[in-house]
Formats: structure tokens, C-alpha cells, sequence
């Protein structure tokens, strides 16, 4: 219970430090109390916890946005259910989270970024998940993969001026053809860095295939129909380039010159005279294109089909509600009822703990840690055998009066610390009498008076305390170990007792 508050807290105190600069106090508490209880909401209801939307809210705070882009309307004056419809960023995230079966952070840390990169508001938030998500059922490649690609890409796709649906397709396309990830994004990133830094050049490429890059009424094409009428070239017809003449275009139109001309001009002229390559075919090329990332995400574009590019066009320019349709279906699992009966449970003890039962053991943690202070500081110029009991009041006095403090659950918290502490206290005791018997029976059998330090018994004593005075029935001790503490109680039994 006290752990899994103790990270919940943890998280949300973050999270309103990293979202609250220069805010007022009562500004500071308000953003405080809807994060609290946007995070409690979903981790009772969903299979994740409390902390981790707690996590996914810190990812979209370090994206740039405030409570209001990731909770929307929602969790406002006291509102412990969201507003319908006005949910805000978070509710897709933690969807596609469960939906895609990806870690919770990682999908928020995905989203966030891309979004930002991409020029997206928090309020496309459901739009571009949905992308995601019907990107990652209709191509080969996970939602991690999607996001590491996305990382390379998506500055520059902005820049150009496309839409996530043209990156999705293209980045979807290259997986099928076994270019993915980071290899995939830089591939694209590749392609576009000459459109945008040296437009004219690239402008020339295309116009030499026959191509243009804008509309006729001057916008700017999207990449994958532009990408669709490079292709076209390739293929039979009246207008059909030759293989050597696309190789020009892709060295001119990317700036990236093509090492293995020969293995290019084969896998191209293939591609016209058989349709395409294999599989195997196309990962073969792409080991020999290793390092040219423009041309492996050319050549992973061209080789797919007509009717591949179609379908999976089709399906990503129409993802509405699929991020929400694959979340209702998983929700009707055994999987999802238990995971949800665990965060539910984790809610639970998160409950116990808010108000008198967490305060209450910080203020006991911080009399605990001046205690410790105490101790060291008699340590360093000797400790004195009568303090020990004055430690040990003091830690059961503030134990009782914790009890005594608080009532309900508190008192059931303070009770059971109460409870380990007398039981630790009581074992220590034990530890230290069984250590004085050992102790008093080496002394009887010893030739001096000084403590030997070779090995044996006596001499591991000797070497963990380091150095001892003793007088009578006081003692004094400076050491070198903390394994002194059970010392002084062993040393004081052994001067009584061997008097007898």
C-alpha cells in the first residue's frame, strides 16, 4: 500500500513541477487535483495504474502541453468523471496503449513527439492516433517501429507541408518491403531533405521524368501521389522510362549517389518486365544498399503494387474510430477484466493512503530521519551506553503517539508500524544477548585483557569496531562500523555477567 502511493505521489508531484512554472498557488492546486484524479480515473478502470497515466501525462507536459490540451474539459472543480467528448489527448493515447498492447509511456512519448514534430494541436490528438493505429493492422510494423520512423520523418514532412496519412502510407509501404524503424525514417528524411533545402534541384529531377511537384493550381502534391506518378514512369506505357533513367532521377531528386549501379539497374529493369520483386529479392537488395537510406525507401516504394498501395491508402486516409473500435474489443476479454480488477485494487490503496494516512507517515519518516541525525552525531565523540535507551524511547514514543493520532485507516497504518517496530526492536534485543553470550565466554578462555584482532570469534569483533575503551561499568566507542551499535548492549552484558 505505502509503495504504491509512494510512486503514484511521486509521479503527480512531477508532473504539476514540470506543468505549474509561475503559477499562482491556487492555479498550482487546481492542475494538481485534475491530474490526481484524471490519473486515479483511468487507472480504476482500465488495466493501467494510476502511476503509469500518470507517467503518459508527463510525456505530454515535456511535449509542451497544459492540462486543459491533455485532460480537454474534463476533471475540472471536483469533476471525478470525464466530460464526454471532451476528454482530451489523453483518452486516445491510453486507448492505443491498451489497444496495441505497447507500454503506456512509450505510446504517450510516441504520440506526443510526432504530433509536435507534425504540427498537430493536442485537439488532432484522436485523428493521429487513429492513423497509428490503422497503419500498424494494415502494414508490416509495430507501433514502436512507427515511432522510431516517425522520429526521422516527421520534421520534415511538416516542413514539406504533408499530412500524417501521406508519412503513414509511405513508412507502411517500406515495412512491407522490410525497411522499418529508424532505417525506414531516415530513408523518407532523405527524400524530403532535398525537396525542402535544395527545391530547385529536386524540382529539375521531376520535371526531367516528366513529373510535377505541384497541383496545377499550385499546391504543393502529397507524397504519396506524387510517389504513385514516379512509379507510373516505371511501368509500361507510352510514357515509361528506362531503368538507367530512373537511377538519375533518384540520384538527382535525393542528392545520394547509387554505389551498385548494376545490382539497381537489374532489381528496376525486374521490376518493369516481372511487376516487382520477391521478398527474398528485395531483402537482398536492401543489404547491398545498406548506408543509402534515400534509395532503400525509392526502391521500397517502387517495388510495391498498384494494388497494395491502393488498399493500404485506402484504409490509413480512412482510420476514423479504429483506435476506439480495437480498445471496445480487447475490453471483452478476461485479460482486460483482470488487469482492470489489479489497477482498481492499486486505486484502492491509493485511497487508503490519501490525507491523514500519507502525511501521517511523512511526518513520521522525517522524526525517524532527525533520529538517525541524532545517533551519528553521538557517534562522532563517543557514545555513551545510557543513550541507547534514549534512542530506542524515542522511536516507540513517536510509534504510539502516530497510533494515537490518527483514527479509521490511519490508525490501522500507524498500529501496524506501531507493531513491526516493537517486533524489530524485541529481535534486536535477542540478537544482542546471544551476541554477549558469545562474547563472555571468548573473554573467560582469553590470555589478556585486549581485545585480539586475528581471526576467530574475537578477533571479527575486534576488526569491525576498530578501537574500544572500556571502564568499569560505563562504556565508551568509536568505530569504524555501524555493526558498533549491536556492540555496546553485548559489551554491557559481558561486564556484568563475568563479575559473577
Amino acid at each position: 500500500t505505502v509503495q504504491t502511493y509512494r510512486g503514484f505521489e511521486k509521479q503527480i508531484a512531477r508532473n504539476v513541477a514540470l506543468a505549474t512554472p509561475g503559477m499562482t498557488g491556487e492555479e498550482t492546486a487546481a492542475v494538481n487535483e485534475r491530474f490526481t484524479t484524471a490519473a486515479r480515473y483511468y487507472g480504476a478502470t482500465t488495466p493501467l495504474t494510476a502511476e503509469q497515466v500518470g507517467k503518459a501525462q508527463e510525456y505530454a507536459i515535456i511535449a509542451g502541453w497544459d492540462a486543459d490540451k491533455i485532460l480537454g474539459q474534463s476533471f475540472k472543480n471536483g469533476d471525478v468523471n470525464p466530460v464526454l467528448g471532451a476528454e482530451g489527448a489523453l483518452k486516445p493515447i491510453i486507448q492505443a496503449s491498451i489497444a496495441s498492447g505497447e507500454d503506456l509511456a512509450m505510446v504517450s512519448d510516441i504520440v506526443t513527439d510526432s504530433m509536435t514534430a507534425m504540427g498537430y494541436g493536442a485537439d488532432k490528438a484522436e485523428h493521429f492516433v487513429d492513423v497509428l493505429m490503422k497503419t500498424t493492422v494494415s502494414a508490416n510494423i509495430n507501433f514502436q517501429q512507427l515511432g522510431l520512423a516517425m522520429k526521422y520523418a516527421a520534421p520534415l514532412a511538416h516542413t514539406a507541408g504533408y499530412e500524417i496519412e501521406d508519412v503513414a502510407v509511405a513508412l507502411g509501404l517500406m515495412a512491407n518491403n522490410g525497411i522499418k524503424a529508424d532505417q525506414a525514417g531516415a530513408g523518407m528524411r532523405g527524400i524530403l531533405n532535398r525537396f525542402i533545402n535544395e527545391p530547385k534541384k529536386a524540382a529539375e529531377a521531376f520535371d526531367a521524368l516528366g513529373v510535377s511537384m505541384e497541383k496545377s493550381n499550385g499546391e504543393i502534391k502529397g507524397f504519396m501521389p506524387l510517389m504513385m506518378e514516379v512509379r507510373s514512369k516505371l511501368r509500361s506505357g507510352d510514357n515509361q522510362v528506362s531503368a538507367e533513367s530512373m537511377m538519375n532521377f533518384i540520384e538527382k531528386s535525393t542528392g545520394e549517389a547509387i554505389e551498385n549501379r548494376d545490382e539497381i539497374k537489374a532489381a528496376l529493369e525486374k521490376i518493369q518486365s516481372e511487376g516487382g520483386l520477391s521478398k527474398k529479392e528485395m531483402m537482398q537488395l536492401g543489404s547491398s544498399m545498406s548506408g543509402q537510406y534515400a534509395l532503400s525507401a525509392f526502391m521500397a516504394i517502387i517495388n510495391s503494387s498498384d494494388e497494395d498501395i491502393q488498399k493500404l491508402m485506402e484504409k490509413v486516409y480512412h482510420a476514423q474510430s479504429t483506435t476506439q473500435e480495437m480498445f471496445d474489443k480487447m475490453k471483452e476479454t478476461l485479460d482486460f477484466d483482470i488487469e482492470s480488477f489489479k489497477s482498481a485494487f492499486a486505486d484502492l490503496q491509493i485511497e487508503i493512503m490519501t490525507g491523514n494516512g500519507g502525511q501521517g507517515l511523512r511526518s513520521f519518516f522525517q522524526e525517524l530521519t532527525e533520529d538517525v541525525n541524532y545517533f551519528k552525531n553521538s557517534l562522532k565523540d563517543g557514545f555513551d551506553l545510557g543513550d541507547i535507551g534514549g534512542v530506542v524511547a524515542r522511536v516507540v514514543t513517536q510509534l504510539k503517539n502516530k497510533f494515537l493520532e490518527f483514527d479509521g485507516v490511519g490508525s490501522i497504518l500507524a498500529g501496524g508500524a506501531l507493531f513491526m517496530g516493537l517486533k524489530k526492536i524485541f529481535n534486536l534485543t535477542m540478537q544482542l544477548k546471544n551476541a554477549a553470550t558469545t562474547m563472555k565466554d571468548w573473554y573467560r578462555g582469553a590470555a589478556t585483557s585486549a581485545l585480539p584482532t586475528g581471526s576467530g570469534k574475537g578477533g571479527a569483533i575486534s576488526q569491525s569496531v576498530g578501537s574500544m575503551v572500556i571502564h568499569a561499568n560505563s562504556v565508551v566507542v568509536n568505530g569504524n562500523s555501524l555493526l558498533i551499535i549491536f556492540l555496546y548492549t553485548q559489551i554491557y552484558f559481558f561486564l556484568k555477567t563475568s563479575k559473577k
